[in-house]
């Protein structure tokens, strides 16, 4: 026994199949348990799905939210190390000072450098970028000309083997 495959049982399922198919179905299903089982549990889910209703929860509170707590917690605790950490570095020594400050100073030179470095990367590549274009007008004309002069040379060698020729059938005549 032929059954027929799922997207024929889907069409049926859903009444989109024609008349006489459909007719050819519901035969089919009289007879085969097996198909008839499998149509029943599609009915099943489809249903269950249809009847399915997402629930809406009511928006929570800050104050019911553990990690909302936790949260504001940590910030405030943030907060105040930062605070603490800021009064603490203010009466720091002078030699701290200073060595902060030859720092910034370094970082402030290796920036200026680094700016330095990209203004002649800049440059050398718009340097490049022109001796690219220069060489390639200089190739083109010396391909020009390399073809201007093989011109004249086929013009000699065609003029120079005609004279051969004449030279080669030349017979000197009786006098």
């Amino acid at each position: 026994m032929k059954h027929p495959n799922r997207e024929q049982w889907i069409g049926f399922l859903y009444e989109e199949c024609d008349p006489a198919e459909k007719s050819e179905l519901a035969n089919h299903l009289s007879a085969c348990a097996a198909c008839r089982e499998q149509l029943d549990s599609w009915r099943r889910v489809t249903t269950a799905l249809d009847t399915y209703k997402i629930e809406r929860r009511a928006q929570p509170n800050w104050h019911t939210v553990p990690w909302l707590r936790w949260s504001a917690a940590a910030a405030i605790f943030l907060a105040a190390g930062v605070s603490i950490g800021a009064a603490v570095q203010s009466r720091g020594d002078t030699k701290q000072s200073q060595f902060i400050a030859d720092l910034r100073a370094r970082v402030e030179q290796s920036e200026a450098d680094h700016a330095q470095t990209k203004k002649l990367f800049v440059e050398l590549a718009q340097t490049i970028s022109e001796n690219r274009s220069k060489d390639q007008a200089a190739l083109l004309a010396i391909a020009q000309q390399v073809q201007a002069t093989r011109k004249d040379l086929e013009t000699v060698a065609l003029t120079a083997e005609s004279q051969l020729v004449r030279l080669a059938s030349y017979t000197p005549r009786g006098d």
